[in-house]
């Protein structure tokens, strides 16, 4: 995800970035995993700060990156912090500069719905940007045909689809633990299910929605397609999808 952050700023002619990421160790890696894309890439990163879960008011950090004269600032969170840091950038007047926010923050309701519970429409979100997933943009391209028209309807039998997409991967995690299951012919040999899973390319077919696969021998983390990401003006939530023709 933070290597379709990077690949954003390059085709918008964004290549001073500032960051501002949360201590928490979920912050920290997606700070890091960052720093990285941004290194490998060549864009420099001219300021990066951090904020604690209970900071209320982040203008002191934020003054820091503005003096450091970046052209967007990259913005990690979730939950009320994210409205914080928009808010003291509101406060300091810093409406300049595009900010986009990281997936995490886009399952925030500040960031999804309007007033009250969000700030959809409000001066506070001014030329602001999130990264979402791009099954969750009505319109796009499928994964795989039909199957996300399969999971939405499951979904909604639950009630009400309040939250993005961005929340419901392990949908998608289980329909590939039944594809292995089927193409290995087992569901107790697990050795056999994990060679299996070794051997998806991203190519197959099946019925998860929200991305393409790939894993290897080296590492059972899974490879998500880059393209599974879409950055996009912040937009009203609806229905789990955002409707950018709207």
């Amino acid at each position: 995800m933070a290597a379709q952050r990077v690949k954003y700023r390059q085709e918008n002619g964004l290549h001073r970035v500032a960051m501002i990421a949360g201590k928490d160790a979920f912050g920290q890696a997606t700070a890091e995993a960052t720093r990285q894309a941004l290194a490998d890439a060549g864009i420099e990163l001219v300021g990066d700060e951090t904020y604690a879960a209970e900071d209320l008011d982040m203008t002191a950090q934020l003054e820091r990156l503005r003096a450091a004269e970046p052209d967007v600032l990259f913005l990690q969170g979730a939950g009320s912090p994210v409205g914080y840091v928009l808010e003291s950038r509101e406060k300091l007047g810093w409406m300049d500069v595009p900010v986009i926010a990281d997936s995490t923050a886009s399952v925030t309701s500040l960031l999804a719905r309007r007033p009250p519970d969000g700030l959809i429409g409000t001066p506070a979100v001014e030329n602001v940007y999130v990264q979402v997933l791009t099954a969750a943009i009505i319109g796009s391209e499928e994964v795989n045909p039909g199957a996300l028209d399969i999971m939405l309807d499951a979904l909604a039998k639950q009630g009400e689809i309040t939250m993005p997409l961005n929340t419901y991967f392990v949908y998608d995690a289980i329909m590939l633990a039944a594809a292995a299951a089927e193409k290995a012919g087992t569901i107790e040999d697990a050795e056999k299910l994990a060679q299996t899973l070794e051997s998806f390319t991203g190519k197959e077919k099946g019925l998860w929605a929200l991305s393409r696969y790939s894993y290897s021998p080296d590492s059972h983390a899974v490879a998500t397609d880059p393209t599974s990401t879409t950055i996009i003006p912040i937009t009203e939530l609806v229905n789990g999808r955002y409707d950018l023709e709207s």
